[in-house]
């Protein structure tokens, strides 16, 4: 995906970064000039402050929240991928090297010795280049070496991590390749440090995906596009499936009222997934929809005011979550709180810069 302005800036929204693109999406990019402000030690709950530029201005890039703060990875500047690599800490963000291969569209994984795992993505701006290959990013050494190949090349899949029987794997998923959308799956194995094929596959195809670990101890893939082939684009949204780690399998998560793609999923203080907004095919989305791993089943619940795509949903320590921007004619400047307790979606203003295709960390 291609953006008319693809901006450096960070906007701390109560204690979450938002980092990304502005403006809608076109057949060609430009960079904004970066803004240059004083960094911000704190923000008051439902306020946004604008804080210190990134050094590289980016959209469509990871961001990992780390105990040494949140790390961007990758993404697209000037209308072509990026490797740089840098650290939001305290108001400040700091450059600390490089990927070996420039790439958007990947996963970044933290794991739990420190290291962040990044898969695939692609090395183009077109897709005429995803990537099969795997690095493994130190941010306090400040290195990226080379990880294992995957066994498919793929791009815009989903990463979860998760332990069982006292081993780490990441799970890599779905995604799109050359020909088009994927419903294949590999587990990375941290300890052995490779990467080995699921022969179970999705019972959907799809790109753009997202996922979330439920505390059952099994992934809700939720989303995205199926029937995508490079070239012929088809607006078909995926449904929603469940992967069990324990038999490294794949089944249907119940069916939502409305499949989505471009919608946000994330784990709410109750043990529900919810996902939030989206695009049906037909329009874009308000509704938002609960996943109840225990019925295996979806309801409807609040919608929010302002229907959007390409949305971020981020958990909150109060127990919210936070839907920040997006997109729905225009892009969206719109914060709101959803609160499981009450089952309320809350305006919490603005942001300064309205984004789509950014990302939300809680700092």
């Amino acid at each position: 995906m291609k953006f008319n302005k693809i901006i450096g800036s960070a906007l701390a929204f109560a204690l979450v970064a938002a980092v990304g693109c502005s403006g809608g999406k076109s057949d060609s990019a430009s960079t904004a000039a970066p803004i240059t402000t004083a960094p911000v030690a704190s923000a008051v709950m439902g306020a946004t402050v604008r804080v210190s530029s990134m050094a590289t201005p980016r959209g469509e890039h990871t961001a990992t929240g780390t105990t040494g703060g949140v790390v961007v990875i990758g993404g697209e500047v000037n209308g072509a991928p990026t490797a740089a690599i840098e650290v939001y800490q305290n108001g400040q963000w700091t450059q600390v090297g490089a990927l070996n291969e420039a790439r958007k569209g990947h996963s970044a994984t933290l794991l739990s010795n420190g290291k962040i795992l990044v898969a695939g993505g692609q090395s183009d701006s077109a897709g005429n280049n995803v990537l099969s290959s795997t690095e493994i990013v130190d941010p306090i050494a400040r290195t990226s070496t080379a990880g294992p190949m995957m066994g498919s090349a793929r791009s815009g899949h989903v990463a979860v991590p998760f332990s069982i029987s006292g081993k780490e794997y990441v799970l890599l998923a779905a995604g799109a390749g050359l020909k088009g959308s994927l419903a294949s799956a590999e587990l990375y194995d941290v300890a052995r440090n490779n990467v080995v094929p699921l022969s179970a596959q999705l019972g959907e195809d799809r790109v753009a995906a997202s996922a979330v670990f439920l505390p059952n101890g099994k992934i809700l893939i939720q989303g995205g596009l199926k029937n995508f082939a490079v070239g012929a684009l088809q607006v078909n949204p995926a449904g929603a499936e469940l992967f069990d780690p324990a038999t490294r399998t794949f089944a249907k998560a119940g069916g939502m009222a409305v499949d989505r793609y471009g919608s946000a999923l994330a784990l709410s203080d109750s043990g529900k997934a919810i996902s939030f907004g989206g695009n049906s095919g037909v329009q874009v989305e308000g509704s938002s929809e609960l996943f109840d791993a225990s019925l295996n089943a979806w309801s409807s619940t609040a919608a929010l005011s302002a229907p959007r795509e390409s949305l971020t949903l981020t958990p909150l320590r109060d127990g919210r979550l936070i839907a920040i921007a997006g997109t729905n004619q225009g892009v969206s400047a719109a914060v709101e709180a959803y609160s499981a307790s009450s089952n309320e979606v809350a305006s919490l203003g603005s942001l300064i810069t309205a984004r789509t295709d950014h990302t939300a960390t809680l700092l």
